[in-house]
């Protein structure tokens, strides 16, 4: 979501706030009977009945679920005017996020029944449940400023400075500049 307001009273003058939520939620099951294959055997030269591999007597149960949560904040205030041949811009916004996730995955075996309802009532313990969680936020400021003469010459300034939980712990913020020139017909 986005709303914006120009202030009448400044020409060219401009704030906008942009939000943004995004949430998810999934979760998956699936039951795996267990059953018996014919395997050649070249020692004996013959067929074994044997049960098939990663399935159990009494079949396989994995469950998981998985969550995510997004959160941004990005407020704005941009200028733009034009003074006879000169034309001036600038942009300044902050920006926010926040992410926030989790998964789980749990496998049993030894239902006695083909439709199971929970991994509690597995009687086989197939292997360790595994999960993981999340929680990174990043924060970033974002500077711009234009200068246009006639037309025809272009000067540029603009950063960012970013603090974020990928940088090292000592460095969490990073401060990026830029700049441009240009000459000719724009």
């Amino acid at each position: 979501m986005k709303i914006s307001y120009a202030f009448p009273w400044v020409k060219g003058l401009k704030a906008s706030l942009g939000l943004v939520y995004d949430t998810s939620y999934s979760e998956d099951n699936g039951f795996l009977v267990g059953y018996n294959v014919n395997a050649y055997s070249a020692d004996s030269k013959s067929y074994n009945l044997m049960r098939a591999s990663s399935t159990s007597e009494k079949g396989n149960y994995t469950k998981s679920a998985s969550s995510f949560r997004r959160f941004m904040v990005r407020p704005s205030v941009e200028y733009a005017n034009t003074f006879g041949k000169h034309a001036v811009s600038a942009l300044f916004l902050y920006e926010q996020t926040q992410l926030k996730g989790s998964t789980m995955t749990g496998k049993m075996g030894g239902y006695n029944f083909n439709d199971p309802v929970d991994l509690s009532l597995g009687t086989e313990f197939i292997s360790n449940p595994t999960g993981s969680h999340s929680d990174k936020a990043t924060i970033g400021y974002v500077g711009r400023f234009n200068y246009i003469f006639d037309k025809r010459y272009l000067a540029e300034f603009a950063f960012r400075v970013d603090g974020s939980y990928k940088f090292a712990k000592d460095k969490r913020w990073g401060f990026f500049p830029s700049v441009s020139l240009r000459m000719g017909n724009l």
